[in-house]
């Protein structure tokens, strides 16, 4: 590893030790690097979006959860999908649902996996 500042190197080998709390003037990832991470995650994977019906269970905007048997794959128009894939994982709602509607429209929303 080397340490460069200016275009010069001041330092190399080693190990970098100490905190990062003072860093500054480190520039954000633009839009696009954003988008193209998020267009390169594949379905299941950790940063994912999948619509799923709650089952029988409320869940509100931004709650997060580990998934369990109740949830399902499901279509947009909320009915839980034939074969009932359950996925796994912990999720974040990004929407609210009813898990107690008569509506199956009303029972599902979009979640993002966040491990």
């Amino acid at each position: 590893m080397a340490i460069i500042s200016n275009g010069t190197t001041v330092a190399s080998g080693g190990t970098v030790q100490g905190s990062a709390s003072n860093l500054t003037g480190i520039p954000a990832p633009s839009n696009s690097a954003i988008l193209t991470g998020v267009a390169s995650v594949t379905t299941g994977a950790v940063g994912s979006y999948i619509a799923m019906n709650i089952g029988s269970f409320s869940k509100t905007n931004n709650q997060t959860f580990a998934s369990n048997n109740a949830m399902k794959y499901c279509s947009f128009g909320g009915n839980e999908i034939s074969g009932g894939v359950q996925p796994g994982g912990t999720y974040r709602s990004m929407g609210e649902a009813e898990g107690n509607a008569n509506n199956q429209d009303k029972k599902s929303t979009i979640f993002l996996r966040i491990s």
